[in-house]
């Protein structure tokens, strides 16, 4: 499950085009690592960095006078783990039976999350992992059923319709899957 924590920091050019960044860490126990991504526009980061488990990031090759928007998305352990591990159980079983098991951890583990089920870390790590996984799966397991020559094609459509029910909560929040944090300046 990947975590968008914190979006929108737009600063001016430093006089030496030198900005040190920090924000708040995602509160989830199993976070991975941050990527921090960077553009000239809103929206449109065309530079990332994977700066690990820290919450700061200094940068140096920016161009002076130039404006900068960032946007930082956590990645947790969970996910990597169900990417990986679901991609070898389906070439080892059957991928349509993989991909059923990943659906109903998913909503168990999802349910439990609910809840407040305890230990809490466990079940994070569960619902990344097996949410990410069955996205994963379901991209494999769909070409399967696209002929060679229009599968790329396919697989867009199938991912552009899915993402429709996405588009209302993205106007109704202001920004597709932010929540927003404060990031500071370093000088």
């Amino acid at each position: 499950m990947l975590v968008l924590v914190s979006l929108l920091f737009c600063a001016t050019g430093a006089q030496a085009a030198f900005i040190g960044l920090e924000w708040d860490p995602n509160p989830e126990s199993d976070i991975a690592g941050y990527v921090l991504y960077y553009g000239t526009s809103t929206g449109n980061y065309t530079s990332y960095v994977d700066v690990g488990k820290t919450t700061t990031w200094t940068g140096n090759a920016l161009s002076d006078g130039q404006r900068y928007f960032f946007a930082v998305l956590a990645y947790n352990t969970g996910a990597v783990v169900g990417a990986v591990g679901g991609g070898w159980l389906a070439d080892k079983l059957n991928i349509k039976w993989v991909t059923s098991a990943f659906f109903a951890v998913a909503a168990v583990s999802l349910t439990l999350l609910g809840y407040g089920a305890q230990p809490l870390f466990l079940i994070v790590a569960v619902v990344g992992a097996s949410t990410l996984g069955t996205q994963i799966l379901l991209y494999a397991y769909a070409g399967q059923f696209y002929p060679t020559s229009i599968r790329s094609t396919g697989l867009g459509f199938a991912s552009g319709v899915g993402r429709i029910g996405s588009m209302p909560r993205s106007f109704w929040n202001g920004s597709p899957g932010a929540t927003h944090a404060s990031m500071n300046v370093i000088r």
